[in-house]
């Protein structure tokens, strides 16, 4: 199937726009949010989506891995994967026959306080933050049908200067590994494949045109920006740079906390979350510390762009509702039938580093109808604009999607420099 063209780019998939406006849709919150909440002492303080969704078609089935944390403010808990005592954040997994009614399955495979009935997944050595899953149905390998990423970390193994750098990251990096159905892992020996200090949300996509992997997170270094690194197997990684921060069209303080990355009609799609950090110097602006969600494209994950004037795409709810404060999106929206689900975890209250307060503390759902990121919106009066050529057979045909219910499209071939 060729891919749809989306309007999210900037003058590039259309030219010549006369009478047509482009509008930013905002997704709607679905009226039951939050589907996912906290029930059990493994995620008493935190059920949070640094982690992925995904519909499993052979299954039929969605699929949430997330992030769970247990209250160590009194005493650490027991809870041992794998041999390893780990400090506190562990992988969870959910499942749903619908994307709204989540089950939460006891796995049996994980010691928490003495028992396995719960559904923490056996991986990582520390802590497990930010796993990004996908599920590649062309590998070969049955063994490795499910891949995923993830910052594994052990908070006092970390050396700090005195200017706040982390000089030492001890066995802190993003971790690789490997799966059949996505709860039992197999660990590559040589983790960590990139050593770096990443407490964000990792995201991993296959460039089917490139055939890499492209991983997106803090990985080297560099603060609350978005730095990536390639790898054509997930083994072998590029040095790690800088692609997308923010800029002087930003207010004052304002940082990516992290963003949701996946492959979208084959162009890079970003969710980024972003936060305006409460500074002495940046009140008067008017920041708060919330984290809300900007939507930006990339034809190659390098080079960045933000669509709809940088206006809100998952705005922050009102002050005090479950997520009035911030919002973290899972790596990639998920696409069933004609519609996009995305699903997100929020927190009630701004960012305030060290407060377990800010700690999401549920998981929800907003959705639009498929490719509804950015539309052209007609008014009264006609309005008409040119596509950049692109390729169409006679048994495949070009398919609009719009709504005309009080109105008419008209479409025709010609010359791009021509066209009148």
């Amino acid at each position: 199937m060729p891919a749809r063209h989306l309007f999210i780019d900037d003058e590039i998939d259309f030219y010549d726009l006369r009478g047509l406006q482009k509008v930013l849709n905002q997704p709607e919150k679905h009226p039951a949010n939050p589907l996912l909440v906290r029930e059990h002492p493994w995620e008493s303080a935190t059920v949070q989506l640094y982690g992925s969704v995904l519909y499993d078609y052979e299954e039929n089935l969605f699929k949430m891995w997330y992030l769970a944390g247990p209250d160590c403010t009194t005493n650490q808990p027991e809870i041992i994967v794998n041999g390893h005592q780990m400090t506190g954040l562990v992988q969870a997994y959910a499942i749903s026959s619908d994307g709204i009614h989540w089950e939460k399955p006891e796995l049996g495979l994980v010691s928490f306080e003495g028992s396995k009935k719960n559904n923490i997944v056996p991986i990582g050595h520390h802590g497990v933050e930010g796993m990004c899953v996908l599920k590649e149905e062309h590998e070969p390998d049955p063994g490795r049908r499910y891949k995923a990423i993830w910052w594994d970390h052990d908070k006092d193994s970390i050396e700090i200067d005195s200017t706040g750098m982390v000089v030492n990251a001890g066995v802190g990096g993003l971790h690789v590994a490997w799966s059949s159905d996505g709860i039992h892992w197999e660990e590559h020996p040589g983790n960590p494949m990139i050593t770096c200090f990443s407490d964000t949300g990792q995201q991993l996509v296959w460039d089917s045109k490139r055939e890499i992997y492209a991983a997106f997170g803090r990985l080297a270094g560099g603060g609350r920006v978005i730095e990536r690194s390639e790898s054509p197997d997930l083994v072998h990684w590029s040095q790690p740079e800088l692609v997308f921060r923010p800029d002087d069209m930003d207010r004052m303080g304002t940082q990516f906390y992290g963003m949701g990355t996946s492959m979208y009609e084959g162009l890079y799609l970003g969710m980024p979350w972003v936060l305006a950090q409460r500074q002495a110097d940046t009140r008067s602006l008017g920041n708060d510390g919330r984290i809300h969600i900007q939507l930006a494209s990339s034809r190659d994950g390098i080079h960045w762009q933000r669509a709809g004037g940088r206006s809100p795409f998952i705005p922050n709810g009102k002050q005090g509702e479950w997520d009035g404060g911030i919002i973290y999106t899972a790596n990639a929206p998920v696409i069933k039938r004609d519609k996009v689900f995305i699903y997100y975890s929020g927190a009630s209250w701004p960012h305030e580093p060290g407060s377990t307060s800010s700690m999401p503390r549920g998981i929800g759902l907003a959705s639009l109808r498929r490719d509804g990121f950015i539309s052209l919106d007609a008014g009264d009066d006609e309005g008409n604009f040119g596509t950049i050529p692109f390729m169409a057979t006679e048994t495949q045909g070009i398919h609009l999607n719009l709504d005309a219910t009080n109105g008419r499209v008209y479409a025709r071939l010609c010359d791009p420099i021509r066209c009148e």
